[in-house]
């Protein structure tokens, strides 16, 4: 696992990195090994890394800087949850038109079906509780917990007898 070092400690570094280069010791690279030995065993390329890192950040050579760098990854992260914020907004708006009113027992069911690349509490929290009664993701972790209801439990008794009568009767 890398060594982290200090910011102060970088910057002593560097500059008796430049010393010894003034000095004429040689190319960077000698520069880099009487550097490291003389600051306790720092590793030369971790100098020469530091070394070519500040010359990019001081505009001295070609490169993308450690801030351009920290903001293209934070754009990228945001950007990635965006595309995944519009995919469920999207989802969600699909499920609304075709079903006006959607019941709560519905919702956990649709968030089921769309889970398989976004989690449930992204999906509660994007969507969000609002007037029409979207769940939370603590309503939805309780619905997949609580047991069914006696009504529920009795309609899908009826529905199979119903289903078996009419299979008896209809069928040829």
């Amino acid at each position: 696992m890398p060594q982290k070092y200090s910011p102060g400690f970088k910057v002593r570094a560097l500059q008796l990195l430049e010393e010894r280069t003034r000095a004429g010791q040689g190319p960077a690279w000698v520069a880099c090994t009487a550097a490291g030995k003389a600051l306790g065993g720092v590793s030369p390329h971790t100098l020469q890394n530091s070394w070519k890192q500040d010359g990019i950040n001081q505009e001295y050579a070609p490169g993308i800087s450690t801030a351009a760098a920290e903001e293209i990854t934070k754009l990228r992260r945001e950007n990635h949850e965006l595309r995944r914020s519009n995919e469920i907004l999207c989802k969600a708006s699909a499920f609304f038109a075709a079903e006006l009113e959607a019941s709560h027992d519905e919702m956990p069911r649709f968030i089921d079906e769309n889970r398989g690349h976004v989690g449930a509490e992204a999906f509660c929290r994007t969507v969000g509780a609002t007037e029409c009664g979207f769940i939370t993701s603590r309503a939805y972790q309780a619905a997949k917990t609580r047991q069914a209801s006696a009504q529920t439990v009795r309609d899908e008794i009826l529905i199979q007898e119903l289903t078996r009568v009419r299979e008896e009767n209809y069928s040829l």
